[in-house]
């Protein structure tokens, strides 16, 4: 069974999440509409079913959503140690998507943890 953790609510979930800034752009504290946006973000990962896999671990995986709120990028970036429970992690991110549009149409990122507990 594939499930995801974060540190926040929803409990299940572990979440490291940044917009990315344009070229040239300081890097300033995300404004609480972007927090909410990257917490409906996680919550709509978490509530994806979950698939048994007979595998325990967990993987981070990466995903930056375009300003139309589809996946322009989704990768793992702290394997499992399994390719197996990998390509779970990242297909149960995946069926969540698209999400919705970004505030003010920019790029976000969301990191992700997803846990397998067999």
């Amino acid at each position: 069974m594939t499930r995801t953790a974060e540190a926040a609510p929803p409990s299940h979930v572990t979440k490291r999440a940044a917009r990315e800034p344009a070229t040239g752009e300081a890097t300033a504290a995300a404004p609480a509409g972007l927090e909410d946006y990257k917490k409906l973000v996680l919550v709509r990962i978490a509530r994806q079913p979950r698939r048994a896999t007979g595998l325990r671990g967990s993987a981070v995986i990466g995903l930056r959503i375009a300003g139309n709120g589809r996946v322009a990028e989704l990768n793992v970036q702290r394997s499992s140690g399994s390719p197996r429970l990998d390509a779970v992690a990242v297909a149960h991110v995946r069926r969540a998507a698209p999400f919705p549009p970004p505030p003010d149409g920019i790029s976000v990122t969301v990191v992700v943890t997803v846990e397998s507990v067999g």
